[in-house]
């Protein structure tokens, strides 16, 4: 949970010495590829996150072409073309509905996709679960929202994006652990600047926690699971179940799911899966259409990503938002050593 918690610190608590801790943090480092960086609050910077799942009729557009129309646009997160109830997969960020609409225009009507019919199916994400990291394009669209003085706006809001925010956003969404000195090097800020920007990003909630993924995670293939809700009484009396199954103890180096989200179009779920062992798929999809009644399913197996990436990572699911709400609604117990504030 403290990403950027003193190496000393962890060795203290562990009782062996800040040598031993180094080595081992370089040895899994370098097993797993692990890459460091923010996980950024882009609901605070105005976006919400879009799902757009299409399906062609009856030939697919090669994957080069597919990576060329989505690359340019800033919007777009995470590309993957798959196999199964869909052929490609987006995740998106946009301001609003007319900036999705814009955006899916721009696809449809692209010259290279011209002689490709296809079904696209585009929701808006809630409750999500899991996080999909930022590519950097993204900043280029971002930048536009730092204040600057005008005679309209001769002084910033309290909500107002500020340029050495944008900075530390930038940055640590590229590398997490890298150090406040070196990013006031580079822009030439004070010694001290980085860490109080630091501070007011996470205060404003625009930062959430530095976090990681695991590059080099050994997982088989992901899928990509998709629920939908036939039946609203039925599905809330598994409700409970049903959020404890997203929350559940998985043995692996990495939450069971990489990202969860509902969907409104049609009232749903999708589930991102990374499938570690043979027979992991079949046993998610046996456990939903046996202990959740009033769903339907379906599912892609995800063959390549072609744009962006997933996150893998062992987040602590006391402190997720289906953690609480199984403690509000459900008035389930809480767990030990959740602090006071998760709770109330």
């Amino acid at each position: 949970m403290r990403q950027r918690i003193p190496l000393s610190a962890i060795a203290n608590r562990l009782g062996v010495t800040l040598q031993t801790v180094e080595r081992r943090k370089a040895e899994l480092e370098e097993r797993y590829g692990i890459r460091y960086f923010a996980s950024i609050n882009y609901t605070k910077l105005g976006f919400s996150t879009y799902l757009s799942m299409v399906k062609f009729k009856e030939k697919k557009p090669p994957t080069e072409v597919l990576k060329e129309i989505f690359e340019n646009e800033p919007r777009v997160q995470l590309a993957m073309v798959s196999t199964g109830m869909y052929d490609l997969i987006l995740y998106i960020l946009a301001e609003d509905d007319s900036a999705i609409s814009n955006v899916l225009y721009k696809f449809v009507s692209d010259e290279r996709l011209k002689d490709y019919e296809a079904d696209w199916n585009t929701t808006i994400i809630t409750d999500a679960y899991g996080y999909v990291p930022i590519r950097d394009k993204f900043f280029d669209l971002l930048k536009e929202k730092v204040w600057r003085r005008s005679k309209e706006t001769p002084r910033p809001a309290s909500d107002s994006l500020m340029h050495r925010e944008y900075v530390l956003l930038r940055e640590l969404n590229a590398a997490g652990n890298k150090s406040f000195a070196e990013i006031e090097r580079k822009y030439g800020f004070g010694h001290g600047t980085a860490k109080y920007v630091f501070e007011k990003l996470k205060e404003k909630g625009l930062i959430w926690r530095p976090t990681l993924t695991m590059e080099r995670y050994n997982v088989k293939y992901n899928a990509f699971i998709v629920t939908r809700i036939v039946s609203e009484g039925m599905f809330l009396r598994d409700r409970e179940k049903f959020l404890r199954y997203i929350i559940k103890d998985y043995d692996a180096l990495a939450n069971r799911f990489s990202f969860v989200g509902g969907i409104l179009a049609p009232s749903g779920s999708i589930f991102i899966v990374p499938i570690l062992r043979e027979g992991e798929l079949e046993a998610e999809l046996e456990w939903l259409n046996t202990q959740v009644r009033g769903i339907t399913l379906g599912y892609s197996v995800i063959t390549q990503t072609i744009l962006g990436e997933l996150c893998y990572r062992k987040l602590d699911n006391r402190y997720s938002d289906q953690m609480r709400k199984l403690i509000k609604v459900y008035k389930a117990e809480p767990p030990k050593e959740v602090p006071n504030y998760f709770v109330e």
